[in-house]
């Protein structure tokens, strides 16, 4: 089997086997979150998580520069019990815990004011996360 890496540049390198992906790790070139795909694949992973891609030819686009994928995004029927039963919880889903908890307290002392940006910061934050990886206090992400 043979991969394509993406080089300093993010742009796809190879044909290399992977024992020549291990070299270039051991040498320093590859680190464990460059993004690799298996050639003809279609899947980028880093290379920590390697793993077959799907059928196709030659490599395929990659990523987004510097947006990793979000491989464990919430369902919308997780994001909406949480939502309804501890929107803190939600919050954890995305790496958020404090952030959750600020938005609840805030909720409490504003006499329930906060919880209209809360819900707001929540739906952005579920649309978000499941293209990427949240920031633990990104407020109202997009993109």
């Amino acid at each position: 089997m043979r991969y394509y890496y993406a080089d300093s540049n993010n742009q796809p390198t190879g044909p290399c086997s992977l024992e020549e992906l291990r070299q270039l790790h051991i040498g320093g070139t590859l680190k464990a979150n460059t993004w690799v795909v298996e050639e003809g694949g279609s899947d980028w992973r880093p290379y920590s998580d390697l793993a077959a891609g799907g059928a196709g030819a030659g490599p395929a686009a990659l990523p987004a520069a510097g947006v990793p994928a979000n491989d464990k995004a919430a369902g919308p029927g997780a994001a909406i019990l949480w939502f309804l039963c501890c929107l803190p919880i939600g919050f954890m889903q995305w790496g958020q815990t404090v952030k959750g908890w600020v938005w609840a307290i805030a909720s409490l002392v504003t006499g329930g004011l906060a919880a209209i940006p809360a819900i707001v910061d929540y739906w952005m934050n579920y649309s978000v996360q499941k293209k990427r990886k949240v920031g633990e206090w990104e407020f109202f992400p997009t993109k």
